[in-house]
């Protein structure tokens, strides 16, 4: 007897899409370092392998270790002739180590030479491996162009002239905000709701901030990430190869929390991502009410719908982030809301489920956040690029980025807006928004 079960109720949400089927390698794969399967000299390799385990094959027993562990001796001693013979290097077979492979000969040299926040400049065109493992390291790993000679001596410049080779702890500009008085408005709460185990239409609230709103006018830029790169508080996500002013993408919500936490320190004030209750607030009209099908109809029906809706609204986006105020400012003279770049929030994933036996149980998943754009979805927070994967409900936003708001007032920063702000005394506060009305 034979029984089926079902095991994808038990899959957190934020897992990445399945992987393609394997359906053979492509003709002209550009994956790894191919070759040309017909220059391979099979009988000559043949013919080598043979000789060498005729001769050598008995210390296979001790893995070759005899002649210690900085590799082959007879090897060793054949490099250290050609090298004096043909590049003029004097050395000895002491100084040489034999590797497995080059990402092993990287990660010696990486380790040896570098520290979490030291800058690397190397060709824009490289090999993956080794931005994988500068990546991995926290090292700032800068793209410079290249023409027929190599790199590009005017980009060379500009980057070594550039944010990134500002001395650390230099001096940095507050970002601009802007002050939003509380007053009531409309917010779809936020996360999955279910009644008898069928979706439903998340609640519309009317619900009013307990306190004025400070929230920066424009995304965090690309140059505004670099100094908080270069200071070795935030990790490198992507080689920097165009400093314009642009939002900063591929940004996960642990490295927007770093950043936060960095100007909070560098402008002795307290930013944070906002709440999705502040975003919603924030964004005004630009604000996506998702309001979906209800329970009647079948679950994947509705995701579907969902999807749908959401592709709608896109599809006339270009996948590019464009430079900061392509999108304009909404009614409350902030800019880019709604655009291409989505933007994260605070707020926890929250699952509610209800029925008619019991009251309302809520489970959190503070491994996912809400985030904000054209339409409102989850992911999880170590997500960069939401093209691979991480999206746990919805259509994947084209991009990820942040802005932040703040909690106390700095004499020296750009204030916009005619009333004063009040200054906030803990995050916790800042959270709290309360129901005046309800509807359905």
């Amino acid at each position: 007897m034979t029984a089926s079960f079902d095991f994808t109720p038990l899959f957190p949400p934020g897992l990445p899409a399945p992987s393609a089927r394997w359906t053979g390698l492509a003709r002209y794969s550009f994956v790894g370092g191919n070759n040309d399967s017909e220059q391979v000299p099979v009988d000559g390799l043949v013919e080598a392998v043979n000789a060498v385990l005729r001769r050598e094959g008995r210390n296979l027993a001790t893995y070759g270790l005899a002649h210690g562990p900085q590799g082959y001796l007879p090897l060793r001693e054949f490099l250290t002739a050609k090298l004096k013979r043909d590049a003029g290097i004097n050395c000895m077979v002491d100084d040489l180590l034999i590797v497995s492979g080059s990402l092993q000969a990287l990660d010696l040299v990486n380790h040896t030479l570098l520290a979490r926040g030291d800058t690397v400049i190397l060709e824009q065109e490289t090999y993956q491996g080794s931005l994988n493992r500068l990546t991995r390291l926290g090292v700032n790993a800068i793209g410079i162009p290249l023409d027929a000679d190599g790199m590009r001596m005017d980009a060379l410049a500009a980057a070594l002239a550039g944010p990134v080779a500002s001395p650390m702890g230099a001096a940095i500009d507050a970002p601009a905000v802007v002050a939003l008085q509380p007053r009531p408005f409309s917010y779809r709460l936020a996360g999955d709701f279910t009644r008898d185990g069928k979706p439903v239409i998340a609640p519309l609230r009317i619900i009013r901030l307990d306190r004025t709103l400070t929230i920066m006018i424009h995304q965090v830029t690309v140059v505004d990430y670099e100094r908080c790169v270069f200071d070795r508080a935030c990790p490198r996500v992507t080689p920097v190869v165009d400093m314009s002013d642009q939002p900063a993408v591929k940004i996960s919500w642990q490295d927007a929390t770093a950043y936060a936490a960095w100007l909070s320190r560098r402008l002795g004030a307290i930013y944070r991502l906002p709440t999705d209750e502040e975003w919603a607030f924030a964004a005004g009209t630009r604000f996506a009410d998702d309001e979906f099908p209800d329970g009647a109809v079948e679950p994947a029906q509705r995701w579907l719908r969902q999807y749908e809706l959401e592709a709608n609204r896109e599809d006339a986006l270009d996948a590019a982030p464009r430079a900061t105020g392509s999108f304009g400012a909404n009614e409350n003279g902030i800019f880019d809301f709604a655009g291409n770049v989505w933007e994260w929030t605070d707020t926890c994933f929250v699952r509610h489920a209800s029925n008619v036996t019991s009251a309302e149980a809520s489970v959190a998943n503070c491994g996912v956040r809400v985030v904000e754009g054209r339409h409102r979805t989850y992911m999880s927070d170590f997500i960069r690029d939401p093209r691979t994967g991480g999206c746990a409900a919805g259509k994947p936003p084209r991009n990820l980025g942040f802005r932040l708001v703040r909690e106390n007032t700095l004499p020296r920063e750009p204030i916009i807006g005619v009333r004063p702000t009040t200054a906030l005394t803990s995050a916790g506060v800042a959270h709290r928004a309360w129901s005046t009305s309800a509807k359905r």
